[in-house]
């Protein structure tokens, strides 16, 4: 029986690092990145559309014009299960003639959402497949960076929530994956699933914009977590950005990327628990960022520059 091996750290090299492995990528909904996402068109009931939002409070996407909607026009209906999926290539594999290198790629990827259900019934849930999607398992457990906060009808962990107004949140998630056998996977499968209950509420569902993921060389693969918080701000800023981390750093590496996946700044020999960037040349937009800490992952997430 295969035996796999999921971690939210990866211990990658700093020369890694500097040489940016790390080869992100964005699905925005408005190119021809779209072609990356598989919607679930077996099950004719699938609510998933991409197009833009024009609902009351669902009435534009996060970056217009287009998203990925639980139905661009009406409130999801009752005992609605529906999907979509993505698969995020391993491009770091490689084989020591019949031997795996054992290596694998940390996987990354965030996405934007807004979720309006009726809380502690209806809401959304993420999984991941290392088997082509014979199997899925639920992402959450395996990540102490995305944790699910309430749970679905049936007792399943998953996001639910109910807005009166828009207010759009970013989940990011980092993994590295492996197998303990023989063989290791080519490809991990990532899906989303949004599922309600037989009662009517007339909420708007799940809308995601603004996938971004991409891959680094992971090395050493082993169960282990990491619970650094780095705190940002001010959001959005003007002349410069506070970091504030729980975890000191010690000749830490940022990596700073835009929005449509490019790296473009590097901050190398990060020491103590603060530090600043200054607002040299960057365009008014939304950054993400990556920061390693002693050889090894230790946080992500985004800031906003005007």
């Amino acid at each position: 029986m295969k035996k796999f091996i999921l971690s939210l750290l990866c211990l990658s090299l700093v020369s890694m690092v500097a040489d940016a492995q790390f080869n992100p990528e964005i699905i925005d909904f408005e190119s021809v990145t779209n072609s990356l996402i598989h919607i679930d068109t077996a099950n004719h009931a699938n609510l998933w559309q991409i197009g833009r939002p024009q609902k009351t409070l669902f009435n534009a996407a996060i970056t217009p014009p287009n998203a990925i909607v639980t139905d661009t026009l009406l409130p999801y209906p009752i005992n609605t299960n529906s999907s979509f999926q993505f698969t995020v290539y391993d491009s770091s594999f490689i084989l020591n003639g019949s031997n795996p290198s054992w290596s694998w790629s940390y996987i990354y990827f965030s996405f934007e959402y807004e979720m309006d259900s009726d809380t502690l019934h209806d809401g959304g849930y993420v999984e991941f497949s290392l088997d082509s999607g014979q199997t899925w398992h639920d992402i959450a457990p395996w990540n102490s960076m995305f944790y699910y906060q309430n749970t679905l009808f049936n007792g399943r962990p998953a996001i639910t929530g109910h807005r009166t107004v828009p207010d759009y949140r970013m989940a990011t998630i980092p993994l590295c994956a492996g197998l303990g056998g023989p063989t290791i996977p080519h490809s991990i499968d990532i899906r989303f699933t949004f599922a309600s209950d037989s009662i009517n509420t007339n909420k708007e569902g799940w809308l995601i914009d603004n996938i971004w993921f991409g891959v680094d060389i992971c090395f050493g693969i082993n169960e282990a977590s990491n619970t650094n918080t780095v705190t940002v701000y001010p959001v959005p800023a003007s002349t410069s950005i506070g970091f504030q981390s729980d975890e000191v750093m010690k000749n830490a590496t940022l990596i700073i990327y835009d929005d449509k996946g490019q790296k473009v700044k590097t901050i190398e020999n990060i020491n103590g628990t603060q530090w600043t960037l200054t607002n040299q040349n960057f365009n008014s937009g939304i950054y993400f960022y990556q920061l390693f800490n002693a050889h090894r992952w230790s946080a992500s997430g985004k800031f906003i520059f005007q």
